[in-house]
């Protein structure tokens, strides 16, 4: 084993060589933040996994997939756990990610998606925003951080304001993360969705909103007081890191920017 930053454990070729029945020809990092590693493995004769390591506490990816079966999903080849990380391998695919596509075909595939999820029966999650008493509860505990007319205006639309995303909508699952990369497509419509790490129950808007936002369209704009919640789980996710898993000043910054971006769409 090796570790890397934040006590992120990586195994070493001999055990993943036992894992896969075959020998490894190379390893790819494919990406690495704090909480989480990915790397790309090919063996000799060809095949290809991906191997992902990722801190615990920060994820339910692990008893995501342990629980639920649906559409869309990829479930991993190996699943186990080794000192503070969850360990998963799953299969390595060639189909695309959808890239830049026009807003109007983006929420056509993001409104398939979020149909499909509400079947998952017993999905584990990371962050339950389901009413405005849970998503009241949720600021004061990540505003703890911060003070200033910047909260207290995030805390004045949360009483007044957030209303609008829970009257008459519908609550359910929320993937929380539809970015590009997340969603794999074959023949023109998504085939498996991606890092289901912190999901969601949510109003079920939001994961149209957050798919806009996280794409570079105005989600305010198209959505509403949605988009405002879409930034606001930003707020709450890198507020709620800094806090539990990152104290570093970084982390504490893009959190405090998000605040600030919260505020100005208020």
């Amino acid at each position: 084993m090796r570790e890397e930053f934040l006590n992120i454990w990586i195994h070493d070729d001999e055990w993943l060589e036992e894992q896969l029945g075959g020998e490894i020809a190379s390893r790819e990092k494919l990406g690495q933040w704090p909480l989480s590693y990915v790397e790309k493995v090919t063996l000799k004769d060809g095949a290809r996994f991906v191997y992902k390591s990722q801190n615990a506490a920060s994820s339910v990816e692990r008893e995501f997939y342990s629980r639920v079966s649906g559409p869309y999903l990829l479930s991993p080849l190996y699943s186990g756990t080794y000192e503070n990380c969850d360990v998963m391998i799953f299969p390595y695919l060639d189909y695309p990610a959808p890239g830049a596509v026009p807003e109007a075909g983006l929420e056509r595939i993001v409104t398939k998606i979020s149909r499909a999820i509400q079947s998952f029966s017993d999905m584990p999650v990371f962050l339950d925003i389901s009413s405005e008493e849970k998503l009241t509860q949720i600021i004061d505990t990540v505003c703890v951080s911060f003070e200033g007319k910047d909260v207290g205006a995030l805390k004045r639309w949360v009483a007044e304001k957030a209303r609008a995303c829970y009257d008459k909508q519908q609550i359910g699952n929320v993937h929380g993360d539809l970015t590009a990369s997340n969603i794999l497509i074959n023949n023109g419509g998504p085939r498996y969705i991606l890092d289901w790490q912190r999901p969601m129950r949510a109003p079920v808007m939001l994961d149209s909103a957050l798919a806009l936002r996280l794409a570079g369209y105005d989600a305010v704009k198209r959505y509403g007081a949605f988009g405002i919640l879409a930034a606001l789980c930003h707020f709450i996710w890198y507020s709620y890191a800094y806090i539990n898993f990152m104290p570093f000043e970084g982390i504490y910054n893009i959190a405090h920017k998000h605040l600030l971006e919260v505020t100005a769409l208020i």
